[in-house]
């Protein structure tokens, strides 16, 4: 299983595992819970997801707390590895430019 999910899954038991359901502690099992269930449910469904069907999965209309859980988690893993992406492409261009300037040496005031 993907690390993502792993941690992902980790905050939604967390958050919604201990949750009273009808002030009634039912069982100590996610699946026993519905917030849980679907934010366990969704840690895997976002990570395989492309981002376009996770804006539709994330939406208020369709989405409760335990989806939200998941939405919230993978909404800053994604824009996490967008920014590391896109500053190791900035620096791999900077190395480039760097290298094909040309260094003029002053001469020495000797």
């Amino acid at each position: 299983m993907a690390v993502p999910i792993r941690q992902c899954r980790a905050i939604c038991l967390a958050n919604h595992l201990h949750e009273e359901i009808n002030n009634i502690v039912v069982t100590d099992e996610c699946t026993d819970r519905p917030n849980c269930f679907m934010c366990w449910d969704y840690c895997k469904i976002l990570h395989e997801e492309k981002r376009i069907v996770r804006d539709l999965m994330c939406s208020d209309v369709i989405c409760y707390s335990g989806c939200k859980t998941a939405c919230k988690y993978y909404g800053g893993f994604f824009r996490n590895v967008k920014q590391k992406t896109l500053l190791s492409s900035l620096a791999s261009r900077m190395a480039i430019v760097h290298q094909s300037i040309p260094f003029e040496v002053e001469p020495s005031a000797t």
